[in-house]
């Protein structure tokens, strides 16, 4: 199913004894060596916003709401047992230290920068003088190339977040696609796709970093599926991303778009960045192919099936002091 998921959590230095009572393990563990504890309490996990509600039906929105609707989506997106999002609990949640996640050219300022309305996001791709590759932690040795980013957002500031926590939910996620080096059909391949995604506060103050994706938004020049904005220059990846690149949930799971190809490796990280309401409103004005407003695209959450999240932290350093 996923054995070479677990080869990659096997990486991992060592789990925090377990502390609760013994559960049959899945292939994402190696019982010879880890062991498992439950996460009493998240890392900056703490959500004030209220929780999801059903839209009305009239605000039929890409199929989010309304024919075909998430719910009628068809094929493994119905009958797939490791779905994604997911909400993230303490009681599926599980410590684990594994070596560092490595970056490489997330520095790089793009040649240009390309803004497209896909239909149900804004999707952004970054022309780079080299590669954007990603390696280490979880994904273990193998190396994944960036592909895009792209947004999720909700109806108002108390949901848009695809994934949630408690079934609290958050105003914006953002999601980087990578895929396996040297992968050519990431939908029938064997961990081909990683998935990053960074969770935002509602803040006061706008988002620097979000600034010019909500300045193309305003213009009107990404109302319509297929609009772009293809510019020179633009902000560089690591920018969009938290401080912390270490400390983050993992799992395995799938697409949230059909056709919700399974097999994804998640990273969620843990810091989050601000974003506000205003500039979220703004996310609202694209169109879909029928002309409706996207005034929210987030899936529902799926159901674990036995699937276990790992939050994953880097080892901790030994310091020597001389004399003690």
């Amino acid at each position: 199913m996923i054995a070479a998921y677990g080869k990659a959590l096997l990486a991992i230095a060592f789990l925090i004894p377990c502390t609760s009572t013994h559960r049959e393990t899945s292939d994402l563990e190696d019982t010879q060596f880890l062991k498992l504890e439950k996460v009493l309490n998240f890392k900056n996990a703490s959500i004030s916003s209220g929780n999801r509600f059903t839209f009305p039906t009239e605000h039929a929105l890409y199929g989010y709401d309304g024919g075909p609707g998430t719910s009628n989506w068809a094929g493994t997106c119905a009958t797939g047992q490791e779905q994604s999002p997911v909400d993230v609990t303490p009681y599926d949640t599980y410590r684990a230290v594994s070596q560092r996640l490595r970056f490489y050219g997330v520095h790089q300022v793009p040649i240009s920068t390309n803004m497209t309305n896909s239909g149900h996001s804004v999707k952004i791709k970054l022309k780079t003088p080299k590669p954007i590759l990603a390696t280490g932690g979880v994904l273990g040795d193998k190396v994944y190339e960036f592909q895009s980013l792209h947004f999720h957002w909700g109806a108002d500031v108390y949901e848009g977040a695809e994934h949630t926590f408690n079934s609290k939910s958050l105003p914006l996620e953002c999601h980087f696609v990578f895929q396996r080096e040297g992968c050519k059909d990431p939908t029938t391949e064997k961990d081909a796709l990683v998935v990053m995604a960074v969770h935002y506060n509602l803040g006061w103050k706008n988002n620097q970093v979000l600034e010019p994706v909500v300045k193309a938004l305003v213009s009107g020049r990404l109302e319509k599926p297929q609009d772009f904005i293809l510019k020179s220059g633009g902000i560089e990846l690591r920018d969009y991303m938290p401080g912390d690149l270490q400390t983050y949930f993992a799992y395995r799971g799938s697409l949230t778009t059909p056709p919700c190809t399974e097999g994804v490796t998640w990273v969620i990280f843990s810091e989050r960045q601000l974003v506000s309401g205003k500039q979220v409103s703004k996310f609202r004005r694209i169109k879909d192919e029928l002309g409706l407003k996207v005034e929210y695209n987030y899936r529902e959450t799926q159901p674990l099936n036995g699937r276990r999240i790992f939050l994953v932290t880097p080892p901790v350093k030994t310091v020597y002091i001389n004399g003690i």
